[in-house]
């Protein structure tokens, strides 16, 4: 092959041009006869010097000629080596780790940053021949990209991968690369492979560069949401794993709750609860030290209860078994008629409100007109009213025949309750429908709160009514571990990635979630954490977020290794001969000659 820029004294070749321009010059005007050619004979011995400094010259502007003609030759064709003096290119394979442990940040730059930096550097100092290429793991499997030449742009940092791929699976996928078409094949490339990581671990057949500095790391490694027992006044507790002190604030307004022993009890709200975990303290990891939660609204967060605007205040002894049941409710009361009542559950005792917007409603004497209306009083003595067998209301109902009052307040026929309590009239006493529970016995005119069976009754209609706030989903699961809930009837939903601080990341961000007959199903393991809505028909119905956990990759610990001298890596140039040096040489002689001509010149030994 031709070498034109094997050295950096191409500009000598100029010379070349410039000697021809003068000899030509020199040698244009020809000799011409003349008159009195005697005279001018006599003349030019006197002028003309000595023979042998026309000789001198001669040789010496021919020996220039000469080496410079031979120099240029040499610059032109080359010297060629024998083909098993050439030097083999370099195939060289960076492997980029993308790994989770490479987003730790050191002196404001992430690991694989200054990894990607470091890959840039050894693209450009690539040879002519040498080509290099990009690989990286994608859904744990090895990615190698298009090959490079020296000052190509390698692009873009990859997404990370939170499924590690081992090394081994690198090799296996190098074994079966092709150099590129453009490279000489005389003799065969050398693949050289180079790990970009923060796993110091040596690798065998390959080169190992480390980034970062072993440092500690704190994060959330679980969390585990517990319901609410029954007339516990919070909307449950929030258990978690940790490996430092960790803060909880309701979402968004950063209300702070308190934390005691890795537990958090959590308020009630009448509102969507979003609860956010935080570890204290920064770290060179910080996408997993958060870990957040949502419930729906409490059902029962707001209480109302509604007295007759006569009695002047609500029957203490109501007001106080509300209290007992619903404990850390806000309880209300309202005189009727007056204002208009917003609450989640409304306790109506013989008043009901004009105006009202209410979850759930218990009634003593009072119906709404939609359900029914009330009739006249009955007498209720004990074993004047039968219970009736019920199913399908949603809590076991004790049994009520002691159950007394002198009058209680029967429904009218046409009413839409299942009756629980008739009067032996047929009549009823005791409705429940849906969220609202009708009761005729007057709380401070009957048994009702003192005997057992009463009490019984409401407690229980209560509990059920909580129940029916249970999760569809866990609200904290492990990101790589299956798990498993239950609805109550065959359905299928869509589980979206909304929020990670993992992005840009491999793997799938959306899930269809599909149970089996019986309503069951399972869902997981998940490929990028982070907080997923799940949606039925179109319409949110849960949250869950997948949390992150991985003690190999969380550690942050570095075993560091040197870096790679670049020489050693790619340049295995063979050592220069008298064939490398000879074109130079011959242009220096030529030069010198020059200047010695001209000194000789100058001295007056040449012409």
């Amino acid at each position: 092959m031709l070498e034109f820029t094997r050295q950096n004294w191409l500009w000598l070749f100029l010379l070349v041009a410039a000697f021809y321009a003068a000899w030509w010059f020199a040698r244009r005007y020809r000799k011409r006869d003349v008159t009195y050619g005697r005279i001018w004979e006599r003349v030019a011995k006197r002028v003309l010097p000595p023979a042998w400094k026309r000789i001198l010259r001669t040789v010496l502007t021919l020996l220039i000629a000469g080496v410079m003609l031979a120099s240029v030759v040499l610059y032109a064709a080359g010297l060629q080596r024998p083909r098993d003096e050439a030097v083999p290119p370099t195939m060289l394979v960076i492997v980029l780790d993308n790994s989770p442990s490479m987003r730790a940040v050191h002196d404001g730059q992430s690991r694989a940053e200054l990894a990607h930096t470091r890959a840039q550097q050894i693209v450009d100092t690539l040879g002519g021949d040498d080509r290099a290429v990009l690989a990286w793991s994608q859904d744990r499997a090895p990615v190698i990209g298009p090959w490079l030449r020296q000052g190509d742009l390698i692009g873009k940092l990859p997404p990370t991968d939170l499924r590690v791929t081992d090394r081994g699976s690198f090799h296996k996928a190098i074994e079966g690369l092709q150099p590129p078409p453009d490279v000489p094949t005389t003799p065969a490339p050398e693949f050289v492979i180079l790990f970009l990581t923060d796993d110091g671990t040596p690798s065998s057949g390959a080169y190992v560069e480390t980034y970062g500095a072993s440092t500690p790391n704190r994060f959330i490694a679980s969390a585990e949401y517990h319901p609410p027992e029954p007339g516990a006044g919070n909307s449950g507790l929030l258990e978690y794993t940790a490996t430092g002190d960790v803060t909880a604030q309701l979402l968004p307004d950063g209300e702070s709750l308190p934390v005691h022993d890795n537990t958090v009890e959590l308020p009630l709200r009448d509102e969507a609860l979003l609860v956010g975990l935080s570890v204290q303290g920064g770290d060179a990891l910080p996408h997993d030290d958060d870990a957040s939660m949502s419930l729906n609204a409490n059902r029962l967060a707001r209480v109302g209860l509604c007295y007759p605007a006569e009695d002047g205040e609500p029957n203490p002894l109501l007001l106080q078994t509300l209290r007992q049941f619903l404990p850390g409710r806000e309880i209300r009361a309202f005189a009727v008629p007056g204002e208009r009542v917003e609450c989640d559950l409304m306790v109506c005792d013989r008043a009901l409100p004009t105006e009202y917007e209410a979850r759930c409603l218990l009634c003593f004497g009072v119906l709404p007109a939609a359900y029914g209306r009330v009739d006249e009083l009955v007498e209720a003595e004990p074993n004047m009213q039968l219970r009736t067998d019920v199913e399908g209301v949603g809590f076991e109902v004790p049994e009520l025949t002691l159950l007394s009052a002198r009058q209680a307040r029967a429904l009218a026929t046409g009413h839409s309750l299942m009756p629980i309590v008739r009067h032996i009239e047929g009549n009823t006493l005791i409705g429940v429908t849906g969220q609202l529970l009708y009761c005729g016995f007057i709380p401070h005119e009957s048994t009702l709160l003192q005997d057992v069976s009463g009490f019984l009754l409401l407690y229980r209609w209560l509990v059920s009514l909580q129940n029916t706030t249970s999760l569809l989903l866990p609200p904290f699961v492990p990101w790589d571990r299956t798990t498993q809930f239950a609805l109550d009837e065959p359905a299928e939903l869509e589980a979206r990635l909304i929020e990670s601080p993992w992005l840009p990341a491999y793997g799938a961000q959306a899930y269809t979630l599909t149970t089996g007959p019986d309503g069951r199903g399972e869902f997981g393991p998940f490929e990028v954490p982070g907080l997923y809505a799940v949606a039925r028909d179109g319409h949110e119905v849960a949250r869950f977020t997948a949390i992150w956990h991985d003690e190999r990759e969380q550690s942050l610990e570095v075993i560091q290794r040197p870096q790679v001298e670049l020489p050693g890596l790619m340049d295995r140039r063979r050592e220069p001969d008298w064939r490398d040096h000879l074109p130079g040489a011959l242009l220096w002689i030529a030069l010198t000659m020059m200047v010695l001509e001209w000194v000789l010149w100058i001295t007056g030994t040449t012409e």
